[in-house]
């Protein structure tokens, strides 16, 4: 932070430079000496001017100062030491951070002027113009310094004594920059602005206006009379409007004030607005509302104790509630209202309230969060839902509970419960009840998964499963695993009841080396009406080298085991050798021809042999440049 005294020379050194001591055109040798002396206030030394057009030829005479050359002096956005910013509403690059000085002086320092007016903030969901360009080199203020320019500064630059500066003021500091008609500075530390002023970031998406501001050139902290804020920050549509009668800002830009009001209307006298006690306006972050009443035009509608508003894009739909509600009318439910109220302490916890209320039904409850916790060990994610409904006096609840468990570097769990009642208007389904719970352990050599699943739909059906599987890597070549799994299931329609259980298990030894893979497999299920087919067990050999050296690609596999159809009562063994020959590629009188060839042969127990035979040949020819016969 620098002192009163550095604060006060940067202002109005500033502002001198930029004012009537500095005529439009080239500059004389005395209008040279003039603003050297006045820049030379500016951290109590001499500051190096650069020109617009930096130039090698040496002076004529080796004692004259260089005589920087300074644009057309002109109203509207203007880069002193560089070419004018054209007149639009474009919206410039960020400020590029300070820039340290070896030799312990600031340099140069390059001051980018804003409009005479705050550019209209384009709308979230607009395309935004294209910024402009500025040297990527140019350093900006060193930390706590302020700068000051204005068309005329009448008074002295002396510390102590007061000043005016009129004419486009813009002074700039930290990430904002203050804009008025007119600055008045006490000498000491406080600078008045007035006629029309106005903050606005750098980042030129959200401004704050007022009848007066009230700046502190020492804690850089303003005093905003009947301020009004616009801001298009994380949002995806449209515009944030806000109001307070008086709001004071932070070096850092977070904004509190009184008698808050805040909109996403246009028309700040009609459709949905709140008002509340106080506001904290947190720039690119969040808007906080306390003691909140919700109006829909003049009528209000009800009281939220606190309201946040991000200002952030937020894609977890969890911490996108809307803060304004849904106002319908449904034949079935009849008029209804329908509202989201957020809350948030941190990324750790958050969600929102759900309060719906239909004229027909009755009043809905409901509440949606997610809450973690911060060494990453737990997350659990929580969605009820429950109305009573006043026709019927039946109340119908909807709840999912998700929690995820690190438990360990090893092992974690899964587990999920949902419970469904209300399915909506005109729709009567039993209420469906699900659980499933998973925990796996894993190890560089080893992994194994319990699951656990449970479903009802009232008391007509329900299904239970287990599940267990084992995987290991005993050497490098050879794996082993295992899965197990008993199921459940009963059914009450019409008076009639059934109830199946059945098991599985399915086994898989692995062995790979370099010339041929082997695996063996044991598939067995059993069940009170079974189905399919058991291989008991099954080995299949796959060579990778057979005919390495052949005219075209040779391939086998061999496969041989015991089978059985439970089903039918039926059990036998089979032998299946697979071979598949190319493809054979040739070249014929400028064709390209192809040849595949797959034999399959089948020898089962009870003597009987089973073969296929699959040929394919194709020939495509080039006529011309632009067509190809295929055969």
């Amino acid at each position: 932070m620098v002192t009163a005294r550095r604060s006060v020379c940067t202002l109005l050194c500033l502002a001198l430079l930029y004012s009537g001591a500095i005529p439009g055109g080239a500059t004389t040798p005395a209008d040279s000496s003039t603003a050297a002396s006045a820049l030379s206030l500016f951290e109590g030394q001499r500051c190096q001017i650069a020109q617009v057009t930096p130039t090698d030829t040496p002076s004529p005479s080796p004692s004259a100062v260089p005589t920087p050359a300074f644009p057309p002096q002109q109203r509207g956005p203007a880069q002193l030491y560089s070419t004018p910013r054209p007149q639009s509403s474009v919206t410039p690059p960020p400020v590029p951070t300070p820039t340290p000085n070896p030799n312990g002086s600031p340099g140069t320092i390059y001051l980018i002027r804003g409009a005479e007016s705050p550019p209209p903030i384009t709308p979230a969901g607009h395309a935004a113009p294209a910024p402009s360009t500025i040297p990527s080199s140019a350093p900006t203020l060193p930390p706590g310094m302020i700068g000051l320019l204005a068309d005329k500064v009448d008074g002295n630059v002396e510390l102590g004594k007061p000043g005016y500066a009129t004419g486009n003021v813009h002074i700039f500091y930290g990430t904002d920059e203050l804009v008025g008609d007119k600055a008045y500075f006490d000498g000491a530390r406080s600078v008045k602005v007035t006629g029309h002023p106005y903050l606005i970031n750098h980042a030129k998406d959200s401004t704050l206006s007022g009848d007066e501001i009230d700046f502190d050139t020492i804690d850089q902290t303003s005093r905003i009379t009947n301020a009004v804020g616009t801001s298009n920050e994380g949002l995806e549509q449209g515009l944030v409007h806000f109001k307070s009668d008086l709001m004071h800002t932070d070096p850092d830009g977070v904004g509190h004030g009184t008698k808050a009001y805040v909109t996403t209307c246009e028309n700040p006298r009609g459709g949905y607005h709140l008002t509340g006690k106080t506001v904290t306006y947190y720039p690119g972050d969040k808007i906080v509302i306390t003691k909140v009443i919700l109006w829909l035009g003049a009528a209000a509608v009800f009281f939220l104790p606190r309201v946040v508003i991000p200002l952030r894009t937020i894609v977890d739909e969890t911490r996108r509630p809307s803060f304004f509600p849904e106002i319908g009318y449904d034949q079935y439910e009849g008029a209804y209202v329908k509202a989201k109220l957020g809350f948030g302490k941190d990324l750790y916890y958050y969600g929102y309230y759900r309060v719906e209320f239909f004229t027909k039904v009755g009043l809905g409850l409901g509440y949606v969060g997610t809450l973690a916790k911060k060494n990453g060990r737990r997350a659990a994610a929580i969605n009820y839902y429950g109305i009573h409904d006043r026709r019927t006096n039946t109340s119908s609840h909807n709840l999912s509970l998700q929690e995820q468990e690190n438990f360990s570097q090893a092992l974690r769990g899964n587990f999920n419960f949902n419970y469904q009642s209300n399915y909506g208007p005109l729709t009567a389904v039993p209420a469906n009840t699900s659980l499933n719970a998973t925990i796996v352990h894993t190890t560089s050599h080893s992994s194994q998964d319990y699951q656990f699943n449970r479903s009802a739909v009232g008391t007509q059906s329900s299904s239970d499963a287990f599940s267990f599987s084992d995987s290991n890597q005993l050497t490098q070549a050879l794996s082993q695993s295992e899965n197990v799994s008993l199921t459940r299931s009963s059914s009450a329609y019409g008076g009639v009841e059934q109830s199946t259980a059945g098991a599985h298990v399915t086994t898989l030894t692995h062995l790979q080396t370099k010339a041929i893979d082997y695996s063996m497999t044991f598939d067995k299920s059993f069940s009170q009406t079974p189905s399919g087919v058991d291989r008991l067990p099954e080995l299949q050999i796959r060579p990778y080298l057979f005919f390495p050296h052949f005219i075209f690609p040779v391939s086998s596999q061999f496969t041989i085991g015991n089978y059985s159809e439970p089903a039918n009562g039926f059990a036998t063994s089979r032998a299946d050798l697979d071979f598949s020959l190319g493809p054979a590629l040739y070249k014929v009188f400028g064709s390209d021809f192809q040849a595949n060839l797959h034999v399959d042969q089948y020898a089962y127990g009870t003597g009987d042999l089973k073969a296929a035979i699959t040929q394919m040949m194709s020939l495509s020819t080039p006529l011309g440049s632009h067509f190809v016969n295929s055969i």
